[in-house]
């Protein structure tokens, strides 16, 4: 949109919230966050308010509340481009295709067969966002465009592959070790997704047969 409002829908506000102060001190472009599903922490709201960055609430007690909160706002603002990822897409679909958005993205971080897995609803729900609602697939590697591509029986050339971006100048390559010790670091959030058990147990599996693990 031109006046670079977001329409997001993030479970992690302190990712939100970082992602705000570097776009404020980079862009020329102003920052709105519109929530669809819940009322913001209020330690959340606050640091918004510090920011001086607008609240919009378009969440509702019922569907239809929120589906017409989301029309007038969609309807005053006319964005170019509504981007969704996790779940925030199940919200404004509806909406976006009523009012006509034309460009509609929807980036996918992680494996949809295992995050879907117990939910078959979302798991429709998320094939007609990407199908007859027009949003556009976008992967964040190889892996995940396959994974797209089966778990909702996508042609290759529907899913778009967009890297994340990592600023190389940050890292350098360390000196060796002369201990001889295999040293492994584990980095990501404690989340059931990234499976940390799986990690803690093939960790056990390596440390048994190599105590020179660390």
């Amino acid at each position: 949109q031109d006046n670079g409002e977001l329409l997001l829908d993030k479970e992690d506000y302190r990712y939100l919230l970082d992602f705000i102060k570097v776009k404020k001190k980079k862009s020329k472009f102003d920052v709105t966050v519109a929530i669809t599903r819940k009322k913001a922490p209020s330690i959340f709201e606050q640091e918004l308010t510090e920011l001086h960055i607008p609240v919009i609430d378009l969440s509702g007690d019922s569907y239809l509340t929120m589906l017409r909160k989301q029309i007038a706002y969609l309807r005053r603002e006319r964005p170019d481009v509504v981007h969704t990822n996790i779940g925030s897409v199940l919200h404004i679909m509806v909406a976006t295709k009523l009012i006509g958005v034309q460009t509609k993205l929807h980036t996918m971080h992680n494996q949809p067969a295992y995050s879907l897995a117990k939910n078959k609803i979302h798991r429709f729900i998320y094939k007609m966002a990407l199908t007859l609602f027009g949003y556009h697939p976008v992967a964040i590697s190889d892996n995940i465009a396959q994974a797209v591509c089966e778990c909702f029986s996508l042609p290759e050339e529907k899913v778009h592959i967009v890297n994340n971006g990592v600023d190389t100048s940050k890292f350098f390559k360390a000196d060796k070790q002369v201990n001889n010790k295999i040293q492994i670091i584990s980095t990501g959030g404690m989340r059931s997704v990234k499976n940390q058990k799986g990690l803690i147990e093939a960790f056990g599996d390596l440390y048994s047969r190599n105590t020179n693990v660390h």
